[in-house]
């Protein structure tokens, strides 16, 4: 769930909005009537408008926590963000939501850069690793002696 809401809020960051909510959603195959159904959404309100990943997915990870039952095979699992705006019509809060809107876009623009020069996923959230499709790249060159120096 975590690499699809860094989908997302990439995205959002790159077209200039702020989300305002988040819904996640898991749904079981209903085709297959042998199997136990279940489909359930949960909509999480965000303290404040936001495109700072850290907020988005610590929301996103909540509300799935409350939906997600175990018992359950999944065919499909989503999130959505709501209530977008752009910043400059985005009300504040009285008291902060303890992530400091001064640091986060700096830290979210070095986020994007990163992730742009080396490649998607080069750097994530711990919340978002896992097991890796492809391995790394410096164990890559050096399995196939590419990028050695001697």
């Amino acid at each position: 769930m975590p690499t699809y809401v860094a989908r997302a809020a990439e995205k959002l960051r790159e077209q200039g909005p702020t989300c305002g909510a988040v819904h996640v959603f898991v749904d079981t195959n209903r085709f297959k009537l042998d199997e136990h159904q279940y489909d359930n959404g949960r909509t999480v309100p965000l303290p404040e408008p936001t495109d700072d990943l850290r907020v988005i997915v610590k929301a996103a990870m909540w509300g799935l926590r409350q939906i997600y039952r175990s018992e359950f095979l999944y065919k499909k699992a989503g999130i959505m963000l709501m209530n977008l705006a752009q910043c400059q019509a985005c009300q504040g809060t009285l008291f902060g939501s303890g992530v400091s809107a001064m640091s986060s876009a700096p830290l979210m623009a070095a986020f994007d850069s990163i992730n742009k020069r080396f490649g998607r996923d080069t750097m994530r959230l711990a919340s978002a690793a896992g097991k890796n499709k492809k391995a790394l790249r410096s164990e890559s060159l050096l399995d196939t002696g590419a990028g050695c120096r001697t």
